[in-house]
């Protein structure tokens, strides 16, 4: 700061010379020159602790990652982790199969042999969807039915999955009708037979 004019009038009025007001002028100026110097070297450390930290904060972080990832030797890259295998999954098993010996003792079974290319076919297909015991078990009660009804191709029986029908039981056969003529069997002769109408004829009258 400089020497304001109340303070040269002042020193003038003190009985100080010129030579004394410049010293002191310049004493001030000095003074004044070796605050801003101070000040900027405060400023210049302030700067310089400041980079000094940061610089001490990045290269902490640098350092973690560097222990983090493991070393590979000098002038070589780091080698990736290897994946892991992929587990080989292994196939289901086929729900069902069909051989010749299971064939055979379907078509042993069956009465109605006929379409064996095609039986051969429809029996390997529905072993997909039945165990063999089951269609033998159902054929078993096919082959044992009573009625009249004609015997089912067997690969149409095989593609229907027939081995799981229950046939309702066929109705009774009504008694046959008695022959208009049956009662005339008894008689011999012609003769006996109208003798045995004459007797029914008066026995009738009488009645």
């Amino acid at each position: 700061m400089t020497i304001s004019a109340e303070v040269l009038d002042a020193m003038l009025a003190a009985g100080c010379t010129a030579e004394q007001i410049v010293a002191a002028v310049k004493a001030d100026a000095a003074a004044v020159e070796a605050r801003r110097e101070a000040k900027r070297a405060g400023n210049a450390e302030r700067q310089r602790r400041f980079r000094r930290n940061k610089s001490n904060a990045l290269q902490g972080v640098t350092g973690r990652d560097s222990c983090d990832t493991p070393s590979s030797p000098e002038g070589s890259s780091p080698t990736p982790p290897s994946p892991k295998p992929l587990q080989s999954i292994p196939p289901s098993p086929p729900k069902g199969g069909s051989s010749p010996a299971d064939f055979d003792r379907f078509w042993e079974t069956y009465p109605h042999k006929i379409g064996k290319p095609r039986a051969i076919k429809a029996f390997a297909a529905a072993r997909k969807r039945a165990d063999l015991e089951t269609i033998l078990d159902g054929l078993r009660r096919y082959v044992a039915k009573t009625d009249d009804r004609p015997w089912c191709n067997p690969a149409t029986w095989l593609s229907e999955d027939r081995w799981d029908d229950l046939p309702a039981k066929p109705p009774d056969k009504p008694p046959p009708k008695p022959n208009s003529v049956s009662h005339l069997s008894k008689f011999h002769t012609r003769e006996d037979y109208l003798r045995s109408e004459l007797e029914r004829s008066e026995k009738s009258f009488k009645t």
